[in-house]
């Protein structure tokens, strides 16, 4: 199930976060595709279940790039919260 979740989101995944680009490359380029989609699909589930248990946030993580998302993110919720007022208006 979980393979099932992940997959349509590794290439977010891989773009977000270097390390996980160059493991998944390097994989790739080894053992082929599939092989390494689900090498990070994995790896990936276990840094989340860690993540869980420990209560901590994500060590690789680019700030910069962070907070670009989440100042778009909040500028489609406002935009869509706009529309939703000039339509029931």
């Amino acid at each position: 199930m979980t393979r099932t979740i992940l997959n349509p989101s590794l290439i977010q995944i891989t773009d977000a976060s270097f390390n996980f680009r160059y493991f998944y490359d390097e994989l790739k380029s080894r053992r082929g595709a599939g092989r390494a989609r689900i090498a990070l699909i994995r790896k990936l589930s276990c840094i989340m279940r860690r993540m869980l248990l420990n209560k901590e946030e994500f060590r690789h993580i680019d700030l910069a790039l962070y907070e670009k998302k989440r100042k778009d993110y909040k500028k489609l919720l406002m935009q869509i919260k706009e529309e939703k007022e000039r339509k029931s208006a």
